[in-house]
């Protein structure tokens, strides 16, 4: 059965836990995302609306399934995106049936990271650099600032790899270590599945740049609009 046809989220599956995160990061409000639950024909009086966005999403997506809503909403996400947004891809596939590109980021089955179930001391609120506002005490700026200017000299480093294993794909980053070396994580270029190594993998440098400039032409469009 395709994802947009359960009728239970299912949770475990890498496809499922991808249109998670991309809901979260196209949407990041919890206004757009009730917003465009309701014009997905989605019940939300029993949703809580001022919980965390990524709780908010994950009901959203289990009353969607629920409801047999979850192909209107991706179709009304989809509907809001400029042809170019990096995201629109990813959603035709879906919509299309076919079986797109996920993140190789290890995952629970319940869709959380994997290091909240290792055996380390590791929580996720240590490994955020920052929380998701900026409410910090007066004294901890000057580290954040510190250490956002750190994150600004390496991020040209940063790029995004696209790893092919004949049928299907998957994607991770990776760090340039030197003129012709990345360095990566073993899970990113070896299948989810089955530890399989992979047949082909591109390089992109400056995808977060071309995001960045994605999201600011939407705005701009938004703004226009209105």
């Amino acid at each position: 059965m395709a994802l947009l046809d359960e009728l239970v989220y299912p949770w475990h599956d890498p496809v499922a836990q991808q249109l998670h995160r991309t809901l979260i990061a196209l949407h990041p409000s919890n206004q757009a995302a009730v917003l465009l639950a309701q014009e997905a024909g989605i019940d939300t009086t029993l949703i809580f609306q001022q919980q965390p966005v990524a709780l908010l999403w994950k009901d959203v997506l289990d009353q969607a399934a629920a409801s047999a809503r979850l192909c209107p909403l991706v179709q009304r996400v989809l509907a809001r995106l400029l042809p170019a947004n990096p995201a629109a891809p990813f959603l035709r596939q879906l919509l299309a049936g076919e079986a797109p590109q996920v993140s190789a980021e290890p995952r629970a089955e319940d869709g959380t990271p994997a290091f909240l179930h290792a055996n380390d001391a590791v929580s996720e609120p240590e490994s955020l650099l920052f929380g998701d506002d900026l409410t910090l005490p007066i004294g901890q700026l000057p580290g954040l600032i510190e250490a956002l200017h750190k994150v600004l000299l390496v991020g040209p480093a940063v790029c995004k790899l696209t790893v092919g294993f004949g049928a299907g794909e998957q994607y991770g980053t990776a760090f340039r270590i030197g003129p012709d070396l990345l360095l990566t994580n073993w899970h990113v270029v070896h299948r989810r599945a089955d530890g399989v190594p992979a047949m082909t993998v591109d390089a992109e440098f400056g995808f977060e740049d071309a995001v960045f400039l994605q999201k600011d032409a939407e705005e701009r469009e938004e703004v226009a609009r209105l």
